[in-house]
């Protein structure tokens, strides 16, 4: 699932709480349809969410730290088969104080890969984390 542009703005802090429910709704959509119950498409392991950090490109729409550790620990409580960010690029400060939505970084104060590690990511020993390039 993309966890962002939800129609409308969540209220400050919602955004976590919009995707978890969203995940939530999926889950339910999936266990309903044949060989949902008790089979893969039934499996949380099915489902996988992507949002997009820091400010969306969604008016009033922001995806915060505490966003993403409440999406993080929602993943590895119920076992996504995949959690992933709206980019790679964007986990990072930027100079100032976006308003809107930049390619290269969140909008949010935070340290480099501060959204990663939230929502779960671990290094591997001797693995420099490689810098993102965004062309969008």
């Amino acid at each position: 699932l993309l966890a962002m542009d939800y129609g409308g703005a969540p209220p400050p802090g919602g955004m976590g709480t919009a995707a978890t429910a969203a995940l939530g709704a999926a889950h339910r959509q999936l266990a309903g349809l044949p060989g949902g119950t008790g089979g893969a498409l039934g499996s949380w392991g099915a489902l996988g969410v992507t949002p997009m950090i820091g400010v969306n490109d969604s008016p009033g729409e922001t995806f915060t730290l505490a966003d993403a550790r409440m999406v993080g620990a929602f993943a590895s409580a119920h076992h996504l088969g995949l959690v992933s960010i709206w980019s790679l690029a964007r986990d990072q400060p930027c100079a100032g104080s976006p308003t809107v939505a930049s390619p290269t970084c969140s909008g949010v104060r935070e340290s480099s890969y501060a959204f990663s590690r939230a929502l779960g990511a671990r290094p591997r020993p001797g693995v420099l984390p490689r810098r993102a390039v965004d062309a969008s």
